[in-house]
């Protein structure tokens, strides 16, 4: 997986394909003893009344020994602070299974994933503070060695990067790496391939880790300073931060202290190397949970930590609050900070996934109140706590019943079809397989329903806004005056958005398209050997002067050959499309040859088939049948170049 936001928890069928949890059984000890640091004494600001967080440490460890065991999950670790103090960190199973070595949330680093973008951020707005940064100047005027394309009359600014408006497709491919060399410098990984400008910045929100590298090399050649440097001098070192690291692999000092990541092969629990992220302010960091509660303090007491401060009130006050709001009942993107607001309380964050590691910050300022939860195993979910949590502690009553309003029936007209997330690469071969497409059709009564959303229904409370029937997510629409909605936006879901596909990419076009290719391909490979062999077999006469010559049928069987191997060969290797992320393997590359060979081999049948009618060679039959499979060819051809399948990867 990509790193990304991870929504709040949901059932398996959950809205737009929430990831299920892997299920193996494994042993998990007993968790490891609650840890406490130094406390922190609190400022003296305003906030709300802070709750009451009784019998913390009961609800913890019988959620987190439930989970562990019903994932399960080799280990996990829990941080919570409130009011300026570490409350309590606790770890949870082990971050070594074979010397079942307990978590620690002191030693016991943990992969953040994009939550290490919060640490850009903070960095944007420091220099943001001290009048080097201004978050609606045009960021080519930074940068050194290579700029933006003008794709569009509008610039992309650091504000459009940190709301994730920015406009660029979204680039997956080679986004982790297994190789145990350093990556290449900041700047040149982002001069050397960066993603498409695809859309004009600032109108609709596409997570972008490529837009979180682009802000922190902004910030290094601003500073002055390398990146990792300052983060460390401005951030973490004020922090007293001293377990966390961007380094690829951790360093000596700290590696033997990193939580081992766990996949699951063949029904077990599966030990897995390290995930090297080159784009690493978008996802390298590794840190302790109590670090991570440091960090959690200085940005509710307003950027202050004991005697030292990384943010003024002002500008840690203006980064909490709303940069970009797709549309009225949609939770809004702050300056970095995703907001994932609900149980009626205002809650801002950020999630991070690599392939083996989850992880997800949250805080509520006006509480006074965060939590960090992270777990080292492939599919855990640290959601499913904040949800606990959030619903034990601040509990609110079902929302009440909606009625449908007057007129429902024409305005849902305007809003059922399909629709895809924006979040995707328009120009390499992971466009097919990150394509997320979700179905809206009218459920009755004045009802949406959305595929994959577990049965619920959604009712209009507002033009163009739907809830949940009964609960408290919400759906929105845009819509161009009177004609269908263009766009859908999930309320919690504020770092992207859902577009209509246009014709040429249509699920259902290509779907049909294929099978029908896919049908006479194979049928051109059985059939064509199938009837020489029984004309020879039983001797039948051949009337040459009536056959479809020879170098005709050769062409078209192997184009025929050529387009099923392929096909049947990409669809295994994108199976798993998750290790894309590590680039294209030596197999996927040698099918990646073969559509470039067929397209010859069918631009030959095409030509023969121009010679076939022309001479009126062959009987009407199977010059008719010749016609479909080259046509079948070509338009197999041209799907592939839809979906960016005849590019090939450097």
């Amino acid at each position: 997986m990509t790193f990304g936001w991870r929504p709040r928890a949901m059932p398996r069928e959950a809205l737009f394909g929430a990831v299920a949890l892997l299920c193996i059984l494994v042993g998990h000890g007993s968790p490891a003893l609650a840890q406490t640091a130094g406390a922190v004494e609190p400022s003296a600001q305003e906030g709300g009344s802070p709750p009451q967080l009784e019998n913390l440490e009961a609800f913890l460890d019988g959620f987190m020994d439930a989970y562990l065991a019903e994932g399960p999950v080799a280990g996990g670790v829990v941080a919570i602070v409130q009011r300026g103090e570490l409350v309590l960190a606790r770890g949870y199973g082990y971050d070594d299974l074979e010397v079942r070595r307990p978590v620690d949330p002191a030693r016991t680093l943990f992969r953040l994933g994009s939550v290490s973008k919060l640490f850009v951020w903070t960095a944007v707005m420091q220099l943001v503070e001290s009048g080097q940064l201004d978050l609606d100047a045009d960021v080519n005027q930074f940068l050194e060695g290579f700029e933006l394309p003008a794709t569009f009359d509008t610039p992309v600014t650091m504000a459009s990067l940190m709301s994730h408006t920015g406009g660029f497709e979204d680039r997956t491919l080679g986004l982790f790496s297994r190789s145990s060399d350093l990556p290449a410098p900041l700047g040149a990984i982002l001069a050397r391939d960066f993603p498409a400008r695809v859309r004009p910045p600032g109108q609709f929100a596409s997570y972008s880790n490529h837009g979180a590298a682009l802000a922190m090399h902004v910030v290094e050649l601003v500073s002055g300073q390398p990146w990792k440097e300052y983060l460390a001098e401005h951030v973490f070192q004020p922090l007293t931060m001293a377990r966390t690291t961007f380094e690829q692999p951790v360093g000596p000092s700290l590696g033997s202290d990193l939580a081992k990541g766990y996949g699951v092969v063949g029904g077990e629990l599966e030990e897995a190397g390290f995930e090297v992220v080159p784009l690493a302010p978008a996802g390298g960091a590794s840190a302790t949970a109590t670090d991570m509660a440091r960090f959690m303090v200085a940005h509710l007491q307003l950027g202050e930590f004991g005697e030292a401060r990384i943010l003024r009130e002002e500008t840690s006050r203006r980064m909490h609050g709303e940069l970009f709001r797709h549309a009225d009942g949609v939770n809004p993107m702050a300056y970095g900070f995703v907001d994932g607001s609900r149980n009626g309380e205002r809650m801002i964050g950020h999630g991070g996934d690599t392939v083996l590691f989850h992880s997800l910050l949250q805080i509520l300022p006006e509480r006074k109140l965060g939590i960090f939860v992270a777990f080292n195993t492939a599919g855990a979910n640290p959601a499913k706590l904040i949800d606990a949590f959030m619903d034990r502690y601040f509990p609110v009553s079902p929302p009440p019943p909606i009625s449908p309003r007057d007129g429902w029936e024409e305005r849902l007209s305007l809003l059922v079809g399909s629709y895809r997330s924006n979040r995707f690469s328009h120009s390499d071969l992971t466009k097919l397989p990150r394509q997320r497409r979700v179905e809206v059709t009218k459920a009755g009564d004045g009802a949406l329903s959305v595929s994959s959303s577990g049965g619920a229904r959604w009712l209009e409370v507002e033009p163009l806004l739907f809830r949940e029937e009964h609960g408290a997510r919400t759906l929105a629409f845009r819509q161009e005056g009177t004609t269908r909605a263009t766009h859908m936006f999930v309320g919690d879901l504020p770092m992207i958005a859902f577009e209509r596909p246009p014709l040429r990419e249509g699920r259902r076009l290509h779907r049909g398209l294929a099978s029908v290719s896919i049908v006479l391909f194979v049928g051109t490979l059985v059939l064509l050997p199938l009837g020489s062999f029984l004309r020879w077999r039983f001797r039948a006469p051949v009337d040459r002067d009536r056959r479809i010559p020879l170098p005709a049928r050769a062409l078209v069987w192997t184009s025929s050959l050529i387009f099923t191997i392929f096909f049947f060969g990409m669809a295994l290797e994108l199976q798993d499309s998750v290790q894309l992320a590590f680039g294209v393997t030596t197999r996927m590359r040698l099918l990646l040859l073969l559509p470039t060979v067929g397209g010859l081999v069918a631009a030959g049948s095409f030509f023969s088939l121009l010679r076939l009618w022309r001479r009126q060679q062959g009987r009407l039959g199977p010059r008719f049948a010749y016609t479909l499979v080259v046509l079948s060819s070509l338009t197999f051809l041209w799907q592939l170049a839809i979906w960016q399948l005849l590019s090939f990867p450097g």
